[in-house]
Parts: structure tokens; C-alpha cells; sequence
């Protein structure tokens, strides 16, 4: 399969930093110097395990910001906790977290909103001031990117949200329609 074998990361990328020498579309950041780290494998799959060592790496050697073209569906709250507290420390150490909501606006019927964000764009700050309460969303450990089309509209495959983490142990981000 094409697709991974040449990895959605490449095409981001070319969407973070191209700098229009191969036509006349630059990136939204083309003067970035780029860190690829891949962490899965030619047929998209992973583990836990490459995904913590390539964000060590990225952390080790300078990154500003982390981005990261995957995502688990479906993680169970061990691996949404170990998600959290990841990129928590990643903010404390001034480097932020940007990773896709995912390609699963399909299946909201069985993973509604809440639940439809992939893991770990579905984690949010470790705590919120009181203050920003009216603006839930406002901070976050991670930034979740979906997907648009031409028109700038949200595609028909992107997941969408917001997430939750009520009944997790940190019980301190709701979501309320």
C-alpha cells in the first residue's frame, strides 16, 4: 500500500513546510526545520512503545513543536492516561503537541461526541483556570487538527468533537451541548 509505505506524515509535511521552490504553494510555515521521526511501520501500524521513543527523540533534540499524522481509534484509558500525561510534560517543557482528530466521522453513530477524537488529539489540558470555564477548549496539551476541504469546510471523513475526560482521573473536562 502506497499510502503508508510513503506515510500521510510526508504529506503533512509538505503542507507544514513547503517553501514553494517545486511550484507556487507554500506551507503555512516554510522557513521550519524539520525533524522526521517515523514511528510506524510501511503498513501503518505501530505500538506503544516507537510512538514514546520517536517523542523522546523529538524532545531530546530541540523540537518546538511535535507533529504527529496518527492516531489510535479506539485506546483504552491506561493508554488515553500515558497520552495525557505525555504531552502535559511536553507543554511544561515548551513544546507543543499537534496531532490528527482522525479520518472516523463515520463511524459517529457507534463513537459519538464526545468519543469520535482519536487519542491522543483527544487530550486535553491537565487543569483549567476557573476563569476559562466559558470557554471550554480554550487550552489544551494537544492540538487537534481535522481535516477541511476546498471550500474550508470540515471534510465528510474528519472526526469531530469535543472530547471528555469525566470519570477519568483527572474528572476535570466536560463537555456540555
Amino acid at each position: 500500500n502506497v499510502r503508508y509505505k510513503d506515510g500521510l506524515g510526508t504529506y503533512v509535511t509538505g503542507i507544514i513546510a513547503r517553501d514553494g521552490t517545486s511550484g507556487t504553494q507554500t506551507g503555512i510555515a516554510p522557513d521550519a526545520t524539520l525533524m522526521c521521526i517515523k514511528v510506524l511501520g510501511d503498513d501503518g501500524m505501530g505500538n506503544l512503545d516507537s510512538f514514546i521513543s520517536g517523542i523522546e527523540f523529538s524532545a531530546e533534540h530541540g523540537a518546538d513543536v511535535i507533529n504527529l499524522s496518527l492516531g489510535s481509534s479506539f485506546p483504552n484509558n491506561k493508554t488515553n492516561t500515558l497520552y495525557r500525561t505525555i504531552f502535559t510534560n511536553l507543554l511544561e517543557l515548551d513544546i507543543l503537541g499537534v496531532a490528527a482528530a482522525g479520518n472516523d466521522k463515520d463511524k459517529i453513530k457507534k463513537f459519538p461526541v464526545p468519543k469520535n477524537i482519536n487519542a491522543p488529539a483527544s487530550c486535553p489540558p491537565a487543569w483549567i483556570h476557573p476563569d476559562q470555564q466559558s470557554v471550554m477548549g480554550g487550552t489544551s496539551s494537544i492540538i487537534s487538527v481535522g481535516a477541511i476541504d476546498n471550500y474550508d469546510r470540515t471534510t465528510y471523513f474528519s472526526s469531530v468533537g469535543p472530547v471528555t475526560w469525566l470519570g477519568s482521573e483527572w474528572d476535570d473536562y466536560s463537555y456540555d451541548k
